[in-house]
């Protein structure tokens, strides 16, 4: 995505990548941090996904809280909800509510 070519060119690659993808019946993922790429190639691919996962950190003084959100979701409707998860032995999500 850094790279200085005509954004035709970075939407056809997408299309080819779905393309494969469709056709081998696999997954197919796309890292990128937000932020760090022009506005308008970020909205290009941010449009063409089916799914977009958002995870951030959030450091205090004592401890780290890793969160996940999925914003968009092809034919459904999005969800506000934000799902705190660790990283240790695994994935352990936390499946308690925040009482403010």
């Amino acid at each position: 995505m850094n790279l200085d070519i005509n954004p035709r060119v970075l939407r056809r690659l997408m299309h080819i990548i779905y393309e494969v993808s469709k056709e081998t019946g696999t997954l197919t993922y796309l890292y990128g941090l937000k932020g760090s790429h022009p506005k308008h190639i970020e909205n290009d691919i941010l449009i063409s996904a089916d799914v977009i996962f958002e995870i951030s950190l959030d450091m205090g003084a004592d401890k780290m809280v890793n969160k996940l959100a999925i914003p968009k979701m092809r034919g459904m409707l999005p969800t506000l909800e934000v799902i705190k998860f660790k990283i240790c032995d695994g994935v352990r999500i936390d499946t308690s509510k925040d009482m403010a």
